[in-house]
């Protein structure tokens, strides 16, 4: 027969192995949850991290989009004397944020009136920087706020209404002579120094475009 004493002594032995047990237990779940926390402030610091870099690169593409709507702007500047430089930036940043084909509309507008927003010709009757003709094209263009004729001379509108025609015309055609053929109106009146001088623009206005790409 096992002794009182004994028994006693069995029993403290094994609650305090379950004291223990509780302790180490605690311990270990003390030590996971510092971990997370751990984990937490390391992925915290992380994200504050790639935030910042997004940042700087943000940053960097924005300088170097700004460089390349100087180099535009200063493009557009030497090609009139219509537009002073400031406004010229202006136009360049608008149409590159705004049109479908930017370097075209630039390329189209500078062979149409030098980037002279009050450009007018009455006897055909065409308005603005792409010297566009109200007539043909004023229940598609009431899209870009052009209700009248003088609404043309909005340089804003004009561009959008540029980069509309020019992109319907492109659609078609699948071809850059072919388009341009359709834009001024060749039909009966061949323009080939017209088509070429523009294509000529497109070039300088891509390499332009290509020096700040792979910077």
């Amino acid at each position: 027969m096992i002794k009182k004493e004994t028994i006693i002594t069995l029993l403290i032995i094994s609650l305090f192995s379950l004291l223990v047990l509780q302790l180490y237990n605690q311990y270990q779940f003390k030590k996971i949850i510092d971990l997370n926390i751990e984990l937490y402030k390391l992925k915290d610091q992380n994200r504050i991290l790639d935030k910042e870099i997004e940042k700087l690169i943000q940053e960097e593409e924005q300088k170097e989009e700004n460089k390349l709507i100087k180099e535009i702007a200063e493009w557009i500047y030497e090609s009139t004397q219509h537009v002073p430089l400031e406004l010229a930036e202006e136009m360049a940043q608008f149409t590159i944020d705004n049109c479908e084909y930017p370097k075209a509309v630039l390329a189209i507008i500078k062979e149409e009136s030098k980037f002279n927003m009050f450009a007018h010709r009455s006897d055909t009757k065409v308005y603005g920087l792409g010297q566009i003709h109200y007539k043909s094209w004023k229940e598609e263009l009431k899209d870009f706020g052009v209700e009248k004729s003088r609404d043309l001379f909005d340089w804003k509108k004009n561009i959008l209404a540029v980069d509309y025609i020019y992109g319907k015309y492109r659609k078609q055609n699948k071809n850059i002579n072919n388009t341009l053929k359709r834009y001024v109106g060749e039909k009966n009146n061949p323009k080939p120094i017209y088509r070429k001088q523009v294509i000529k623009n497109i070039s300088v206005l891509t390499q332009i475009e290509n020096k700040y790409k792979n910077s």
